[in-house]
């Protein structure tokens, strides 16, 4: 009996068999799904306000389209320079023109991806091109997300009332310190709570999970904390502050091609609110739902909402350029790992 036991725990574990939809399907699915959703939504806001889709093209003064390209050129650039100093930070450096690639791609994947995706994409990115560990790619793609949406969260949502007297985002004020909570908890909570946590897991076999996890994560909080301490991310702060101060300018000269005068403050705010009100949706880009929100926060400047409609669009329009080249840079990184890099 003891011999039969033995041979029996021996053998290989029967694998189940393989379902008929892999994770890249569903994930490509999911996909096509929020995509579709953002074109209905796109199409209701079009019927409800009664918008005449052939209004969204007419532009009135189109030599303002000019300029607004060479400023998403600009952006790119400026992002560049961004990551140069997070990489610095990192006692790390980069050549402008691979900082150029890497942004490029970024902004071809933030239109094909949701937004969760694009801090472990570019993590995936800065170790392909031998610049940075995963663990460091991933305390510096986080960094980044973290500084842009405490941006788009201050001008965006603090910032309303200055140009929008009559709403009061001020009672959501406990999401600031809550998240500033989280983040200081993350930094400089000790280990021992950790393993606490660790210890406590159940089942079993999810301790070895959690462990690796958690170690995975003192790594990134060691990478944030060196970050933290460098003058660099003073540098990446000052670009950051410019990215921003560009992308109200880019929205100021699309209402003026549309024949429409905006100061620089409500493109500012109201933009990055929109922003703010897209990137919450899991939706790649926030197709539709930042059209929504330009149309409702610039109704009461007294923007038609067909303006407002086209300067979204035509801000779409203006990166797809970037994507495109980004798309062509990736492909010689190869198609196979593009594709299976969100899976990873």
């Amino acid at each position: 009996m003891v011999v039969r036991e033995e041979i029996q725990t021996s053998d290989p574990p029967v694998t189940p068999p393989p379902s008929s939809k892999q994770p890249g399907e569903r994930g490509r699915l999911l996909k096509l799904v929020l995509v579709v959703a953002g074109l209905l939504l796109l199409a209701v806001l079009l019927l409800k306000s009664g918008i005449a889709v052939d209004v969204l093209f007419q532009v009135q003064q189109p030599l303002y389209l000019v300029p607004a390209a060479a400023l998403i050129v600009l952006e790119i650039l400026l992002l560049a320079a961004r990551l140069q100093a997070l990489l610095r930070a990192q006692g790390r450096d980069a050549p402008l023109r691979e900082a150029l690639s890497i942004e490029l791609m970024n902004r071809f994947f933030s239109l094909y991806l949701p937004l969760k995706l694009n801090v472990p994409l570019k993590a995936a990115l800065l170790q392909r091109l031998g610049r940075a560990s995963l663990a460091d790619g991933l305390a510096l793609s986080s960094v980044e997300v973290v500084l842009d949406t405490a941006a788009a969260f201050l001008l965006g949502f603090v910032a309303l009332p200055l140009v929008l007297p009559g709403l009061r985002p001020f009672a959501l004020s406990w999401i600031l310190p809550l998240l500033a909570g989280c983040l200081v908890l993350l930094l400089f909570a000790p280990e021992r709570w950790w393993e606490a946590v660790t210890a406590r897991a159940s089942p079993a076999h999810s301790r070895g999970r959690l462990r690796r996890l958690f170690q995975f994560l003192l790594d990134v909080r060691y990478t944030w904390r060196r970050m933290f301490r460098s003058r660099h991310l003073g540098m990446a702060v000052v670009w950051l502050a410019a990215i921003q101060f560009n992308a109200a300018v880019i929205m100021q000269l699309l209402f003026f091609s549309a024949g429409v005068s905006l100061s620089f403050l409500p493109a500012l705010v109201l933009s990055r609110a929109a922003l703010l009100a897209g990137n919450v949706t899991q939706i790649p880009g926030g197709l539709g739902a930042r059209e929504a929100a330009m149309v409702v926060l610039f109704s009461p400047l007294g923007v038609p909402a067909a303006v407002s409609l086209y300067a979204s669009l035509a801000s779409r329009v203006l990166v797809l350029l970037p994507a495109i080249l980004g798309y062509l840079l990736s492909l010689r990184l190869g198609v196979k790992w593009v594709e299976r890099a969100p899976e990873q």
